[in-house]
């Protein structure tokens, strides 16, 4: 990708971003008036209605944010991946809003939408070639990178949908982690994905001005799914800043805590036999915030987390390509212990 620096200064960037991020307030507190609403049911962590569009002002930050970025970058080798972006992230914007308003929530309604954004976004090549693993090296993809990206990106997509659960908690991590990803491309003078990231960033804060510490608004689908698909399409975008791959564990490390409580939860309903495509209040995080620990608290642990990983991130890429994973093992045990802890005191509260 180009660096964009002979047009955009740091000084003027900076100016952009904090407009931006006025911007998605705004939009956000516009939202908040349309009144679309999420009426509480069996399966929310709320109790009283609260409007769910949020996520239209997110969408269309990054959707405002992106633009400019192309008036400005018309040499930028990063434009053509931003359509293909733009256009699969307005498929699962869609999407996500038709949820929202309950015209079009089924599982399969959903997916569709999915497969469909990511599609989109493959057909301009924006696709994983390889990444690099300990003791194995350099694995080529080749042909099996289509669908291998394909299933990383509705992942993500749904990792982030399922983790929207709580005030600020989606939001809040995704902001954090954006803004190390920024930092990590601009370790390796990927300017133009760091403008990327800290675009996503903005949108993400300017609606946490109205989601944290009591929402006013949620994202709803429109903004989770969106999220997690950008989040995806980032993640393949930074394996392929290099020829082997090797940053390819930067994303998941940072959405660590999310994954593993999608997957952790996933195989735990799986295993009791329920069914797995529909709502529920069984996440790692909804126990916690049931057992008693607000919404505030809860959030604010991930966005430790989130910092304490990205902090890693940052540390670890000082290491041999070889060694740079191993950073798995620690954050695994303390998903492992967090979830231990979780599961054995929602037993003894007979929370299912």
């Amino acid at each position: 990708m180009g660096t964009g620096l002979s047009t955009f200064s740091f000084l003027g960037f900076l100016t952009g971003w904090l407009c931006l991020i006025m911007i998605s307030a705004a939009a956000t507190r516009l939202m908040i008036r349309f009144r679309l609403l999420a009426i509480p049911n069996a399966r929310s962590s709320h109790t009283t209605a609260v409007p769910s569009s949020g996520g239209v002002g997110i969408y269309l930050t990054v959707l405002l944010g992106l633009g400019v970025f192309l008036f400005l970058h018309a040499e930028s080798d990063f434009r053509s991946p931003i359509f293909f972006i733009l256009i699969g992230g307005s498929v699962l914007a869609l999407g996500g809003f038709l949820d929202d308003i309950q015209l079009a929530s089924s599982f399969r309604a959903k997916l569709g939408f999915q497969i469909l954004g990511s599609l989109v976004v493959l057909t301009g090549g924006i696709k994983f070639d390889s990444i690099y693993l300990p003791f194995f090296g350099v694995i080529e993809f080749g042909w099996a990178g289509y669908p291998f990206s394909l299933i990383w990106i509705i992942t993500m997509t749904n990792v982030l949908n399922f983790m929207d659960g709580l005030d600020g908690i989606a939001g809040g991590c995704t902001a954090i982690a954006m803004t190390f990803l920024s930092i990590v491309f601009l370790s390796i003078g990927s300017v133009d994905l760091a403008i990327f990231s800290a675009i996503v960033t903005a949108s993400s804060l300017g609606f946490l001005f109205f989601n944290f510490p009591k929402a006013r608004i949620f994202m709803g689908d429109c903004g989770s799914q969106f999220l997690g698909f950008l989040i995806g399409v980032i993640g393949i975008l930074l394996a392929k800043t290099t020829n082997d791959g090797a940053l390819w564990f930067v994303v998941p490390l940072l959405f660590a805590h999310f994954i593993f409580d999608s997957i952790y939860t996933f195989i735990r309903r799986w295993r009791r036999g329920e069914n797995v495509t529909q709502g529920h209040r069984s996440h790692l995080y909804q126990l916690l915030n049931r057992l008693g620990y607000s919404h505030q608290f809860v959030s604010i642990v991930h966005f430790l987390f989130s910092f304490v990983v990205g902090i890693s991130a940052l540390f670890v890429l000082t290491f041999s390509v070889d060694l740079r994973m191993g950073i798995f093992v620690p954050v695994g045990i303390i998903l492992f212990l967090y979830s231990v802890l979780v599961i054995r005191a929602s037993d003894k509260s007979h929370l299912k």
